[in-house]
């Protein structure tokens, strides 16, 4: 356990390691794109995004923040006299839990593996607010009194990501959406022609296989077709991305293994799928021998815009 969360961590492929405050930037960038628009057009609903995109980049800054603010307030209640001895264990837990996992957010520096990785920070930061408040009688000094302000402040800045995601699931389901559904469940799409290129390749799966029957998925980004479909995935992953992320000719090999062995029936693919628009991270480039080894066993038949469906080749067909 230890290896995994303070090791393995740093460098798991579940997505691509960025610099730690780059969520931040990139709503910044977001909003000098919506002013300038909202300045060219002058339509209030850019202005509506703006302050939607301003109160995320708070809620994400503090997030990134978060840890070292905690850490030197931390030392400041345990080395003073604000505290009884079984709080400042309590603090104490939950301090070195949250330095314990925070590595993490630094090897893969997103938002979903920063909340995940904070949790316990949170956990410490209500502890904080509840102790300052009930001690706030006794805060005399200007530093106390700010200390507990900005508790309540960064409590409350935080929370704000709740009504957000409330307002923007909302606006997802009032937006038109185009409907894929088959027995085993239904998704819905924002975008029409990808929900025309999934439905085609389910009805190809269905037509040209058998319920259990084994397929694999390479891209990422593609609906559970495996849950859709009743199929199932002979190999380990259910996702590529480790092996772009980490390239491993050992990893590549035990996949294409697995292909041939179960009889896959079927692969849907993209072979231009990355991430970063980098050469490096595309998966041709760090996947060669698996692509070869789809290359070389099953036969381009089908592009439904980025699923590409392969079948099984004839054994007369093979190289």
């Amino acid at each position: 356990m230890v290896k995994e969360i303070a090791i393995e961590s740093l460098s798991h492929g579940t997505s691509m390691n960025r610099p730690y405050f780059t969520n931040s930037i990139s709503y910044l960038g977001l909003i000098l794109t919506d002013l300038k628009v909202a300045w060219e057009t002058g339509e209030y609903f850019y202005v509506v995004k703006i302050f939607y995109h301003i109160a995320n980049f708070i809620t994400v800054t503090l997030s990134h923040l978060l840890p070292f603010l905690l850490v030197g307030i931390s030392i400041w209640y345990l080395v003073g006299k604000k505290l009884e001895k079984s709080d400042k264990v309590v603090l104490l837990f939950f301090l070195l839990w949250g330095m314990f996992t925070f590595p993490k957010a630094l090897g893969r520096s997103d938002m979903s593996h920063l909340a995940h990785s904070i949790t316990p920070l949170f956990f410490l930061l209500i502890f904080l607010l509840r102790k300052s408040i009930e001690k706030i009688e006794e805060n005399k000094t200007s530093l106390g009194k700010f200390i507990t302000y900005g508790f309540v402040v960064i409590t409350f800045l935080l929370l704000v990501s709740v009504p957000l995601f409330l307002v923007q699931t909302g606006f997802a389901l009032v937006r038109p959406h185009y409907e894929v559904s088959t027995k085993y469940g239904t998704l819905l799409f924002q975008n029409e022609s990808e929900a025309i290129d999934v439905n085609n390749v389910i009805s190809f799966i269905n037509k040209n296989t058998d319920e259990g029957d084994y397929i694999f998925v390479t891209p990422w980004f593609a609906p559970p077709f495996y849950a859709l479909t009743n199929r199932r995935n002979p190999t380990y992953y259910d996702s590529l991305i480790d092996l772009v992320a980490r390239p491993s000719d050992e990893k590549q090999i035990r996949v294409c293994n697995d292909l041939l062995k179960k009889d896959t029936k079927l692969i849907i693919h993209f072979t231009d799928w990355g991430f970063d628009n980098k050469e490096e991270r595309q998966f041709l480039n760090t996947c060669p021998i698996l692509q070869r080894c789809i290359e070389d066993n099953f036969e381009l038949v089908e592009r439904h815009g980025r699923y590409w469906i392969y079948t099984k080749k004839n054994i007369g067909d093979k190289p």
